[in-house]
């Protein structure tokens, strides 16, 4: 029996061997069949997990009609999907090349955050924690296992809303962050209000300044800059200028904005009176300025009078 059996497994490995010459491109079904399906299911059920079947088949589905899809167009599925994967390898390594690096320089020196700001502190460790939830979760799904009823969902969910919530807050303090990330890296330019302090060596005199050589390059390189914009003695008043806060309006909001003080100027200015006294029916207004005139001379010598009668003494005339 056993010489049979081996002639017989002879024979039909020689067929195989014929076929595997020829070139298999498996079809958007065989690709999406899964043999191991009966085995999957029971693993699942033994880990607890609820509605698989629902989900692979949802899945499957999914998958199905991308394949349909990308056979219709003509496109090669089995070589995008080398690719793909070829490429997810490559920036996994570079990932973990970075991560390894990035850990090593923080055990070597770790950074002082006591006078950090608090915000940034807070978005970057829920950013942190989203990122780590969702890489969590795509290693449940490789894996073939269900995330239903799992507290990675709402912890992800968490960290989202956190970063959600955050970016206005952060809108509305842009300026005041920029303005402490570029003290902290001093990248202050000349002008910078930030940079008017007091400069001791302007109280040294002529004879008790220090040489050339024992200032540093950083100071050299800021009288140069300050002597060659100014002259020596004036003062340079900051170029601050109050402006009203506008980041949470839209685009068509400002416009608006723009077009009613516009309208409004105009509303205001001697031409558009003088042609509409001209040019319309209504009663021009005549306002008799000699009448208010007085009445700011009664009201000031009334005053006067009080001040004389209560504090005994007069007021100056200027």
């Amino acid at each position: 029996m056993t010489e049979v059996s081996s002639s017989s497994d002879l024979a039909t490995g020689d067929k195989s061997a014929d076929t595997e010459d020829q070139e298999f491109e498996p079809s958007a079904e065989m690709l999406v069949y899964d043999f191991d399906d009966e085995q999957t299911m029971a693993e699942e059920e033994a880990l607890g997990g609820e509605n698989v079947e629902e989900e692979l088949t949802d899945l499957q589905k999914e998958v199905y009609l991308t394949l349909k899809v990308m056979e219709d167009e003509g496109r090669d599925v089995q070589l995008e999907f080398r690719s793909l994967i070829e490429e997810i390898a490559t920036h996994t390594n570079q990932v973990r090349e970075k991560v390894k690096a990035l850990s090593q320089q923080i055990a070597d020196d770790p950074p002082n955050v006591n006078k950090g700001l608090s915000i940034l502190e807070v978005k970057y460790h829920a950013f942190l924690e989203y990122l780590i939830g969702i890489t969590y979760g795509m290693i449940i799904k490789v894996n073939g296992m269900s995330l239903q009823k799992n507290s990675l969902i709402d912890l992800i969910v968490e960290n989202r809303t956190i970063i959600e919530r955050i970016r206005p807050i952060e809108q509305k303090l842009k300026y005041q962050m920029d303005k402490v990330l570029k003290a902290a890296r001093g990248d202050l330019s000349a002008d910078d209000p930030l940079r008017f302090k007091a400069n001791p060596d302007l109280l040294v005199t002529k004879g008790e300044a220090s040489s050339e050589e024992e200032l540093s390059e950083g100071e050299e390189e800021d009288r140069q800059k300050s002597d060659s914009k100014h002259s020596v003695g004036t003062y340079v008043p900051p170029k601050l200028v109050s402006m009203p806060y506008e980041g949470d309006l839209s685009l068509a909001e400002k416009k608006a904005q723009k077009e009613a003080r516009i309208k409004r100027h105009l509303m205001t200015s001697t031409l558009l009176q003088e042609l509409k006294e001209e040019y319309t029916d209504a009663p021009i207004e005549l306002v008799d300025t000699d009448d208010i005139i007085k009445a700011k001379q009664h009201k000031r010598a009334k005053e006067k009078q009080e001040s004389v009668g209560l504090f005994f003494y007069s007021i100056t005339v200027s």
